[in-house]
């Protein structure tokens, strides 16, 4: 069967931001639905997002399932694929406090250590039931899945295609994880020790100081077996529920890989219990990947990192210091071996939430090929919103509509769905199994080499899965025990490459042939060299992030470009700015100093705020994004002007724009005005704006540094060159955005997002072309306030072949 793509594009979190009835009529969530589709995602996983989405008392109830109806008419209307997350919000189980009401005691319990060593069960004060106690499934069942099933039976298993538990550590989430003073977290239930006497022959009870001392003691295994299969019920009655019902199920609840406590508190080895065997539960297993590093952990351990943004200055490593590093990043590949091991087809990964609005799609596809590498093939971007507006733009940005717009982000979709299909087909054969070390760190060890096994495998290039201590004899292949003395030694891998590190994957077609997919993943550098495989080589280059694909039916490589000539573009660039320029006023006191006149000068205060100012004057109203603006006309005459600004909310500032170059001049400490999640962002004490005239001229370098700090938005910038009538390409080295390439006002090509940007412009006619390019930046100068690069960082180059 000929694979179809559209069914790898990516299905996005599309948080219903809103409960306004405008907003949600079949009009408004049919014009959405179009829009997802023009986009190139395959359709929408629909999650209530509070605090501006529905409150608890509404959840669940008719407004809410109306909204949802609209939405599924819509994409049955347009052949989109709807997913709906099952929690009000996340994590899931709680149905809104109607399961608290029903039945208050199915709260979740653990144990703590007194002071005399004796053990206690507390209770977790934390408002949602426990997974473990069968009556919150029950519960859960009735009050979410069956209530869907009841309104919109007919598109079940067809519109409607499954639901997702977006169940983040669920017995240790952020929510509580303060409060948590122990060494490690020990889960009990109600009928706990019954049910273990029951199951095992004897009480537990008597063995409970050793097991929460992680004593190496056999009734620990007894103890963790029986806490994850209680916990992991709650999943496994989803999807059974689900597969009664012909649609799938998918979730994701491991937020580390198997580290030791005392690097992580909380590490899912002791909350979650087996990740692989709870990865059974499921139609498609999945995992999770937040923050700008390859690995997408960090935030859960000692490594944290927040980038801290200067207001009109710079930042501090906008990517995790060590971004290349992926040592311990595994739950990609522990759920990729989870769909080895359950036959599942697709493997699931929540991707690019908090990366920021700085993040370039050349960053996302860094982090995207290293999850697809390993063999994640269904894609959830984090994230779309129905509305954009308040404090959304700050949710572990971006937003996908904002920081991607027009034909950008549908390159990025179809570059996602382009390789996560190619990824699915044929199968994965192992070459050799790693040992997961729950077992062995349920007894108080360390996770022995585990991550340096898994990192050693991945950049030899070999084909391997990570599989339960009591599964790998199944599998007739060498054997990676992280805690033996010595490994197995594996055959030459079939992959070599002369130019560096690369990630591979190989892939057995029905027909018994092979197909090479590879990567340049861990080095910031283009890499160049020769790639052996099968007898075959070929030259390739290999941008970062970028795939090449070896043998079968979707073979494909860059072969390095070797011009016969390179002709520098003019020094001198025209610019036509295509939006006016910005100030995001992140404080009180705006000084301004108008050097020459300025067109078109107005200040954006949100409607709720007063503002009164000699001069000022009331225009009438604007957006600053979905949130509503009086617009004040202000004088632009030169000279010094101080307005005194309303308070407003961090995430709602008031803005200044205007057709105007502006020089920043700050005085004074650094004085923080907002952290979210992830990024800090500090205005200095005292600031003065210059304003001058909006330049028509550009240089090659930062248009940040060239009157346009704040600006995030699009530019034509254009040039004269002299073509000698041969075979023509032009090329934007170190460029980062979006761009667009006509000569003489014919477009060539589409719109690129990723390295490199080379433009083949075929053979072109003798003698003087105007060359024009429609560029666009990030939005971290608009919304993180800081001087991201934009515009042609590097002078363009004419290449002759």
């Amino acid at each position: 069967m000929i694979p179809n793509i559209d069914d790898f594009r990516p299905i996005p979190f599309y948080f219903i931001n809103t409960t306004e009835p405008q907003y949600l009529d079949r009009k408004a969530t049919r014009a959405a639905m179009e829009k997802i589709k023009r986009a190139g995602f395959g359709g929408a996983l629909l999650f209530n997002k509070p605090p501006t989405g529905f409150g608890m008392e509404i959840f669940l109830e008719k407004p809410w399932f109306d909204a949802i109806g609209n939405f599924l008419d819509a994409a049955d209307e347009l052949g989109l694929k709807i997913w709906i997350n099952d929690g009000w919000d996340y994590p899931p189980g709680d149905a809104a406090g109607r399961i608290e009401k029903s039945n208050p005691d199915l709260y979740q319990r653990r144990l703590a250590r007194n002071a005399d060593g004796s053990v206690s069960v507390v209770k977790v004060d934390w408002g949602f039931p426990a997974f473990e106690e069968p009556e919150s499934s029950e519960l859960f069942l009735k009050f979410v899945y069956e209530e869907y099933y009841k309104r919109f039976k007919k598109y079940f298993g067809n519109t409607l295609a499954g639901f997702f538990s977006d169940a983040d550590n669920r017995r240790m989430n952020s929510s509580n994880q303060r409060a948590f003073t122990e060494k490690a977290y020990f889960p009990w239930s109600r009928d706990f020790s019954r049910i273990f006497k029951e199951r095992f022959g004897y009480d537990v009870t008597e063995y409970l100081p050793q097991i929460t001392d992680l004593a190496d003691i056999p009734q620990a295994d007894d103890y963790w077996t029986l806490a994850s299969e209680l916990y992991h019920n709650w999943f496994k009655n989803n999807y059974l529920w689900c597969k009664a019902h012909g649609v799938k199920y998918s979730f994701h609840t491991s937020d580390t890989g198997p580290l030791h406590y005392s690097k992580c508190r909380r590490t899912s080895v002791y909350t979650e219990g087996s990740t692989l065997k709870l990865s059974a539960n499921c139609d498609y297993p999945g995992t999770d990947h937040e923050l700008l590093a390859l690995d997408g952990g960090t935030h859960y351990d000692n490594r944290y990192f927040v980038p801290t943004a200067v207001f009109g200055g710079d930042v501090t490593d906008r990517r995790y210091p060590k971004f290349n590093e992926s040592l311990f990043d595994v739950r990609a590949k522990y759920t990729a071996s989870a769909a080895v091991l359950y036959d599942a087809p697709r493997a699931v990964c929540e991707m690019f939430a908090a990366t920021n609005w700085g993040a370039t799609a050349d960053d996302l596809r860094r982090i995207a090929s290293w999850q697809i590498i390993q063999g994640i093939n269904f894609i959830i971007p984090h994230a779309i919103h129905h509305r954009f507006f308040g404090s959304t733009k700050y949710f572990a940005p971006p937003e996908f509509y904002t920081a991607f717009p027009g034909e950008s982000l549908k390159e990025l979709n179809d570059f996602l769905a382009k390789y996560c299909m190619i990824c699915a087909q044929g199968a994965y054969i192992p070459e050799a199994v790693v040992i997961d070390p729950a077992e062995e760190m349920w007894r108080g060890q360390e996770s022995g080499k585990l991550f340096e096994i898994i990192d050693t495998l991945n950049k030899q290039n070999y084909n391997f899965i990570v599989v339960p201590r009591a599964d790998a004899a199944k599998f007739n292949l060498p054997v990676f025990d992280p805690y033996a003395d010595s490994m197995p030694q594996l055959p030459a891998s079939r992959v070599k490459f002369s130019g560096g590190t690369i990630a591979s994957m190989i892939r057995t077609l029905d027909d018994g042939s092979n197909f090479l997919v590879v990567a340049n993943i861990w080095s910031d550098e283009t890499l160049q060299g020769t790639l052996t495989f099968e007898e075959k080589s070929v030259q390739i280059e290999l941008a970062p992030g970028e795939f090449a694909v070896i043998n079968g039916p979707y073979e494909e490589f860059r072969v390095p470009a070797a011009p016969a000539k390179v002709v520098a573009a003019p020094a001198k660039f025209n610019v036509k700015w295509l939006a006016p320029n910005v100030i995001p006023c992140q404080f009180k006191c705006l000084k301004l100093t108008i050097d020459g006149n300025v067109d078109k000068l107005s200040l954006l205060v949100p409607e709720n705020y007063a503002f009164d100012a000699p001069g000022a004057k009331l225009i009438g109203k604007a957006d600053n994004f979905g949130d509503r603006c009086n617009e004040f006309q202000l004088p632009s005459a030169p000279g010094t002007y101080t307005y005194e600004l309303p308070d407003t909310e961090w995430h709602t500032p008031v803005m200044l724009k205007g057709e105007f170059d502006v020089q920043v001049k700050a005085n004074g400490e650094n004085i923080k005005r907002f952290q979210d999640y992830d990024m800090l962002m500090t205005v200095p004490a005292e600031l003065e704006f210059i304003l001058s005239p909006r330049r028509t001229e550009i240089t090659a370098g930062s248009w940040a540094d060239q009157g346009q700090p704040f600006y995030s938005g699009s530019a034509e910038v254009s040039f004269e060159a002299e073509f000698d009538g041969g075979m023509a390409a032009l090329n934007l080295p170190s460029y980062s955005g979006s761009a667009a390439v006509a000569v003489d006002g014919q477009q060539y090509g589409r719109v690129k997002v990723f390295t490199p940007f080379r433009f083949m412009l075929g053979k072109t006619a003798p003698g003087k072309h105007k060359i024009s390019l429609l560029l666009t930046n990030t939005m971290a100068n608009q919304l993180e306030c800081y001087r991201a690069p934009g515009g042609l960082t590097e002078t363009p180059i004419v290449e002759y072949f």
